[in-house]
């Protein structure tokens, strides 16, 4: 089951029927049924990032082998904050509640990973939040209804699924012969230098040679694709970048550009603006990564709030919590909600966020 503010959502019935929330969820579930119809267990391991080299000697004890070695256990969290439909929540799976002291506990609070999991048709609720939620896993889906958190692209665990591996290789072959051909048949020499300007390529403003640019702006982007993470597109990003600055007809970049503007200009211009709006998509993810850190060091009884209930602010705290006890102090608390303290003291203090991240990866261990 899964639940938004320890309420049960109800995911039967139409996709049209319920909270916005709730037909969001319904429509994605059966798009999931649909897309797996017969390719049921769902596979999930470990993702590579986390693979180290460790030795193994054979049989004769004679000869030491290097060997790919992964964590014996990475607890699946079982909550993660998510905006769906425009609505910002903390979704949870769960298999069983029970009440206790007028509070309700979700069980399991946490999944065993011990490297592989397989989910059949009937836990459709745990592939939905693991496909289009948790932001550990690599190789999920995306959505524009629903919009996850990404801290740091840490990826734990990896969908394991043969046909989109097989399709994104195709796609990647595809769109590698489509940025050779836009950059050498199709980009004239003013739209080479633009692009050379958003690529960051040196001495592009004042390179009088087109063709030279070409050569520079490809390898750019060949060394870009090398070091890139396995969910990025580096080609289809190009094309894309290409199409919003040069094609579409709300930033007519070329088409529409006057003789006497130089190009150079116009383009920092478009690119000034698209960092502005990249900036405040930014100030919100990091907001959204900041309060899922705090929710998952409560959970993991890292942190503990000094003088709950008291109305004297003087006398209230956060404290990190070592053995069970109140140990250093973190901040003050000075907002009705306290967490709203602790996320204020957090977007000024980048070591603390470093402190909570590593004691977070110390108990998961």
């Amino acid at each position: 089951m899964l639940l938004i503010r320890n309420e049960e959502l109800v995911l039967t019935g139409s996709t049209t029927s319920g909270t916005e929330v709730e037909k969001v969820i319904k429509t994605k579930i059966k798009e999931l049924r649909k897309t797996f119809a017969g390719q049921f267990p769902l596979r999930f391991e470990f993702d590579k990032k986390l693979q180290r080299m460790g030795s193994l000697v054979d049989s004769d004890f004679r000869n030491e082998v290097k060997v790919p070695v992964y964590p014996s256990l990475k607890p699946i969290p079982l909550s993660a904050q998510v905006v769906i439909a425009g609505e910002r929540v903390v979704l949870t799976y769960c298999t069983s509640r029970r009440e206790k002291n007028g509070k309700w506990i979700n069980l399991p609070k946490n999944l065993a990973f011990r490297g592989k999991l397989s989910i059949d048709e009937h836990d459709e609720d745990l592939a939905f939040f693991l496909l289009y939620c948790l932001p550990a896993v690599n190789n999920a889906f995306d959505c524009v209804e629903i919009k996850r958190v990404k801290p740091n692209n840490a990826f734990t665990y990896s969908f394991i699924d043969e046909n989109r591996v097989a399709t994104a290789i195709v796609q990647k072959d595809k769109a590698v012969t489509e940025v050779k051909y836009l950059i050498n048949n199709t980009m004239t020499d003013e739209q080479v230098k633009g692009m050379s300007i958003v690529y960051n390529i040196a001495g592009a403003e004042m390179e009088a040679h087109a063709d030279k640019l070409r050569v520079s702006l490809f390898t750019a982007i060949e060394l870009k694709a090398k070091s890139a993470l396995s969910y990025e597109n580096v080609y289809g990003e190009f094309i894309a970048k290409y199409k919003a600055l040069y094609e579409a007809k709300s930033k007519a970049v070329v088409n529409d550009i006057k003789k006497d503007e130089p190009i150079v200009e116009k383009v920092k211009e478009v690119v000034k603006e698209a960092e502005k709006e990249e900036n405040e998509i930014d100030k919100e993810q990091i907001e959204l990564d900041y309060k899922t850190l705090i929710s998952q060091a409560l959970a993991a009884n890292i942190i503990m709030e000094f003088g709950k209930g008291s109305s004297d602010f003087s006398k209230k705290r956060w404290c990190f919590k070592v053995d069970g006890k109140q140990s250093d102090k973190i901040c003050g608390i000075f907002d009705n909600d306290p967490n709203e303290s602790l996320y204020k003291e957090m977007l000024n203090n980048e070591d603390l966020v470093k402190a909570i991240k590593t004691k977070l990866s110390e108990v998961s261990k």
